[in-house]
């Protein structure tokens, strides 16, 4: 295999700096929205709704797995990606658990949980879920699909050394993608339940 001209190397180089900023402002953003959402819904007059039909045991376990997974995995690799450090060390074996757990954790929520995202689910005069929680359901599946996805093909003896810097590229920013995913979830499920 041919080796890599040096200014190949230097546009990997440049997509960590890029994507740090872009970690940022899309972190940033995120957070504003659901700011910004919040204040303007305690503003808003509420409505009165019927209660809501209860999580059980299972879908509250299965969905903290998941947030807890994706909690330990933003936190390990942002946190050097924030760094500009590589990942190694503990920071890649708490990343390494936490993928191990997203793995079963994601198909066991997409099993739990599709049935009632793919309907409303009418309960006593409300859907179960918002349409912004039913949205980012589906996109989180696709997004963990998509994160899951980069590395396993990645350990396949089938790419090269670029191909394997554009496989993490793209890791990193279907990782990105499922943080914002299940933050906007996580923020419309439980601002869904508590009116």
């Amino acid at each position: 295999m041919a080796a890599l001209p040096a200014s190949q190397f230097a546009l990997v180089a440049t997509v960590g700096t890029s994507f740090r900023s872009i970690l940022i402002y899309a972190l940033s953003a995120t957070v504003a929205l659901i700011v910004v959402h919040w204040l303007a819904r305690a503003a808003a007059p509420r409505a009165q709704r019927a209660d809501r039909q209860p999580w059980t045991a299972w879908e509250r376990l299965v969905y903290a797995g998941v947030l807890s997974a994706v909690g330990v995995l933003a936190a390990s690799a942002f946190g050097a990606i924030g760094k500009g450090e590589t990942m190694s060390g503990w920071p890649l074996m708490l990343h390494m658990v936490g993928a191990g757990v997203f793995t079963v954790a994601l198909p066991a929520l997409a099993v739990t949980w599709s049935a009632v995202h793919l309907r409303a689910n009418r309960v006593a005069n409300g859907a179960r879920f918002s349409l912004l929680a039913r949205a980012m359901f589906w996109a989180l599946l696709l997004s963990g699909l998509a994160v899951m996805g980069t590395m396993l093909v990645s350990m396949l003896p089938w790419l090269g050394t670029h191909e394997l810097e554009e496989m993490l590229d793209a890791h990193r920013f279907a990782g990105l993608a499922v943080v914002i995913v299940l933050l906007l979830h996580a923020y419309a499920v439980l601002t869904g339940r508590r009116r």
